[in-house]
């Protein structure tokens, strides 16, 4: 209530919220700066929208900073293999070529065949094989569903790889496969085990055919079936030869 001085109604003066309650006032909004107005409704949503987003572009990039600092030490503790040697062959019907890589595995051929014939894990070494389960054994045969990202950005596939060892003996081991069903057109493999005479390496021979069932130039299929049986003897030997 006012009061009259000389006839006049006199307001008495408003007491500032910004003194003695201005730290308590200016949190309540939660982003505005100590001290500072708070921010209007629609100013409030653009600031904290920001915030989130910031936030989340931070999380992103810790976690890629993360996942490249945790490649790189795999890297580092993966011991120098030899560099595979690579050879194509023509197939009759199609520009799709079978792509062949060899190297030599500084392990005993019985600690190499080991690592070949757990299916299952394949996807602890070999980076683009997202699954591979065992769905059936019979003796000398074993089919496997795999998933696969295949490399050159060609997408993922799935498929029921039937694995035949067709040679097993104290000098060699061989091994046949081929899809039975899945959402590829043609998939055959070969993987062949020698020992090395008078060393106790063992040779190791991968050979890969695959046609896709949607269409794909020769050249891409080509290079992604290359870079494919490459990555395998250089993945497979550098699991071998650092002790797992």
């Amino acid at each position: 209530m006012g009061v009259r001085e000389g006839g006049a109604h006199v307001r008495p003066a408003r007491r500032s919220c910004r003194t003695k309650h201005a730290p308590f006032h200016h949190s309540i909004n939660g982003l505005a700066r100590l001290g500072s107005d708070p921010l209007p409704p629609y100013r409030l949503g653009d600031r904290l929208m920001r915030n989130v987003v910031s936030a989340s572009v931070l999380a992103v990039l810790l976690a890629l900073s993360g996942a490249a600092r945790a490649q790189q030490i795999s890297a580092q503790r993966a011991p120098a293999v030899a560099a595979p040697a690579l050879s194509e062959h023509a197939v009759d019907g199609t520009l799709v070529r079978r792509m062949q890589s060899e190297t030599v595995i500084r392990a005993p051929l019985e600690v190499v065949a080991r690592q070949v014939l757990d299916y299952t894990r394949y996807p602890a070494f070999l980076r683009r094989v997202r699954t591979a389960r065992v769905v059936r054994r019979d003796r000398a045969q074993t089919d496997v569903y795999f998933q696969l990202e295949l490399p050159r950005a060609m997408g993922t596939v799935w498929f029921l790889h039937r694995m035949t060892v067709v040679r097993r003996d104290a000098d060699r081991v061989e091994i046949q496969g081929a899809a039975q069903a899945g959402n590829v057109g043609r998939v055959e493999t070969l993987v062949r085990l020698d020992r090395v005479a008078g060393s106790p390496s063992t040779r190791f021979t991968f050979t890969l055919f695959g046609l896709p069932v949607v269409p794909a130039l020769p050249e891409t299929i080509n290079g992604a079936l290359r870079d494919a049986v490459r990555a395998a003897a250089i993945l497979l030997a550098q699991r071998v030869e650092s002790g797992h």
